[in-house]
């Protein structure tokens, strides 16, 4: 297996910014909002209507580009543009998408940026030469399912893929979140992107292709505390149903029964799934003491608001701050802080935490004190995190 698809399973990777917390909370540095992650979302409009998504609220922000410089006080290590909408799309007068991505990186030379995307549009521009990483969300290998859970084209998607993986960005991604939608579709995705991509691509660029696979929230077996996704009712992912043990086990034996050698190393070398057990998910509730994650994370929403992570964003919690209107940088170190120490009506840690992500949180909780220096190696973690 890659190191790269392995790096997809391990939560480990944020051990490698156990020095920005550190610094934040000796006081040993000036730069207290320093992060190792931004996570960004210019742009909350979107065309297509997809089942699993995260935010449920008016979708009509932009973040303005004249207030673009607001963002260097968070310094960080990567940058992941994402969001409530789809980016790609972002439009602000004359700026356009090519335009974030250039000033971004002018910002910040050093960071490294990735953009995850629906495929729907390509953006005119050379921006790609300034990207590690990009993910296409495709879900499904067929154009029915892509109606059913996305209402938009798969055909537009995949031909995104093909331009990308022909183009200068370093690591390019398919994504599958997959449900109750879609489970009995994995082998047959995997064959068409094996066949249609990295077959056609073997030497010009099929060498970058790497497949996500996540679940869709709700996950029957996490005992999801998010408000949000209770209220809405859908049980995406009913993972405890025998039925669905054996739609995975199905796809297991295909997958990996499969007679074609070439295709069986070509999903262990490029895709996030075991041969034992295809999804091995750790969602057990997570125990920390603190939540670390607000001090080397940053999400930054369309208007403005700053949370630390998806969960408190996508729940009508309090914000650390909005970085368009705050006068004064204290307040978003005092926001961030009042996260970590889970403070009253700010975040209830382990019982409101998400029971995937959160395992992130355990592990800094249980690291964060042992002596033994941890090597900083960001090769590749970021591009995973």
């Amino acid at each position: 297996m890659s190191k790269d698809v392995e790096n997809l399973r391990k939560h480990e990777r944020v051990l490698n910014h156990i020095d920005i917390i550190k610094n934040k909370l000796s006081s040993i540095t000036n730069n207290k909002i320093k992060v190792g992650l931004l996570e960004f979302h210019p742009y909350d409009c979107c065309p297509l209507s997809c089942l699993y998504c995260t935010y449920h609220r008016d979708k009509s922000a932009v973040y303005p580009f004249d207030k673009m410089e607001k963002l260097k006080v968070f310094d960080p290590r990567a940058i992941v543009i994402s969001g409530g909408g789809e980016p790609v799309y972002y439009n602000d007068g004359k700026y356009k998408f090519k335009d974030v991505i250039h000033k971004l990186r002018e910002m910040f030379p050093n960071a490294k940026i990735g953009v995850t995307s629906n495929g729907q549009y390509m953006p005119e521009g050379d921006w790609q030469k300034e990207i590690e990483w990009i993910r296409v969300s495709l879900d499904t290998n067929n154009e029915a399912t892509f109606k059913k859970i996305k209402d938009g084209s798969l055909k537009k998607s995949m031909e995104t893929l093909e331009q990308l993986i022909q183009g200068p960005i370093k690591y390019v991604g398919a994504g599958f979140v997959y449900s109750r939608f879609n489970i009995d579709e994995v082998y047959d995705f995997l064959k068409t992107i094996y066949k249609d991509i990295y077959l056609k691509y073997k030497g010009k660029g099929s060498e970058k292709l790497n497949i996500q696979f996540r679940p869709t929230c709700m996950v029957s077996s996490c005992n999801c505390p998010s408000e949000s996704y209770l209220s809405t009712g859908q049980l995406m992912v009913p993972d405890n149903k025998d039925w669905w043990k054996e739609s995975v086990e199905k796809e297991r034996k295909l997958i990996f029964e499969d007679k074609d050698l070439e295709f069986r190393k070509f999903v262990l070398n490029h895709a996030n799934i075991d041969e034992k057990e295809l999804f091995v998910v750790n969602n057990k509730e997570p125990k920390f003491e603190k939540c670390w994650l607000s001090l080397i994370r940053a999400l930054v929403r369309a208007n403005g608001d700053i949370f630390p992570c998806v969960m408190r964003a996508c729940n009508n919690s309090k914000t650390i701050e909005n970085i368009l209107t705050c006068n004064n940088l204290e307040n978003i170190y005092l926001g961030q802080m009042l996260y970590h120490n889970l403070k009253d009506d700010y975040c209830k840690g382990c019982e409101a935490c998400c029971r995937i992500d959160g395992q992130k949180n355990v592990i800094l909780d249980s690291n964060y004190n042992k002596t033994e220096e941890i090597v900083n190696d960001l090769s590749s973690i970021d591009y995973f995190f």
